[in-house]
């Protein structure tokens, strides 16, 4: 018994060093509150950073010496526009414009900038209820929501002609615009087209790419964090 307390106060005393050493704090502090987290809400990337859902400023300094030292490699670029834009969709489109003048000929940026445009793209129709059962008026289309959708979307079919996401999402602001029967030749090329990818995949793995050099960490559990943070917002229109 004396031994299994000996071992007992060493994991207590080690644990203790993992959450104040610089290097592990705000791991082993994001991996113990996980664990006696009782509010049903799931510990996100940020509460990992730094436990209070937004990031501490020695965090705000390594992204800027990433942001320097990757000037030109456009993953890490696409990730961090991401993180600073987080959950705000105005702030996110404002870093992927900005990402889009350095690399104009990226598609995964308006793959980006039209997902994230549709957390709020009403389309305005009043069949919508058909698929709803909700007889509640339909959300007017936003004339300038839709007109940024169309255009990215039309520069996405420039860049990668083969990926039907595009011509999709063309066929939404078509129907917001009630151009049906412009809607309905766009769908039906976009069921020609070859393949249909909306980088998504490529967004998540920047993503985690970008949080291990933040971190120098590779983690399962770090990875798994980020997960809870993809947004699938383009899904809701899909139906």
């Amino acid at each position: 018994m004396r031994i299994v307390g000996y071992l007992l106060v060493a994991s207590f005393v080690g644990l203790g060093a993992l959450c104040v050493l610089p290097t592990s704090a705000p791991y082993a502090r994001w991996k113990l509150l996980s664990l006696v987290n009782f509010s049903g809400s799931p510990q996100t990337y940020y509460d990992y950073t730094t436990g209070t859902g937004a990031p501490s400023e020695s965090v705000k300094a390594r992204l800027e010496q990433i942001r320097r030292a990757y000037p030109n490699d456009f993953a890490v670029q696409w990730a961090l526009a991401i993180w600073e834009g987080a959950t705000d969709l105005q702030r996110t489109r404002e870093q992927l414009l900005a990402l889009q003048e350095r690399f104009p000929h990226r598609p995964e940026v308006y793959a980006s900038l039209l997902r994230n445009e549709m957390r709020q793209f009403p389309l305005g129709r009043e069949e919508d209820h058909r698929f709803t059962g909700d007889n509640t008026p339909p959300r007017p289309a936003i004339p300038t929501a839709v007109q940024r959708v169309l255009e990215w979307a039309q520069q996405g079919e420039r860049l990668e002609p083969e990926n039907a996401f595009f011509t999709g999402m063309r066929v939404r602001a078509l129907l917001a615009q009630r151009r049906d029967a412009e809607a309905v030749r766009a769908l039906q090329r976009a069921a020609e087209l070859p393949r249909w990818d909306d980088h998504l995949s490529a967004e998540a793995e920047a993503s985690v790419q970008l949080q291990r050099r933040l971190h120098n960490l590779r983690s399962g559990d770090l990875d798994l964090a980020l997960s809870t943070t993809i947004l699938f917002p383009h899904y809701a229109t899909e139906r």
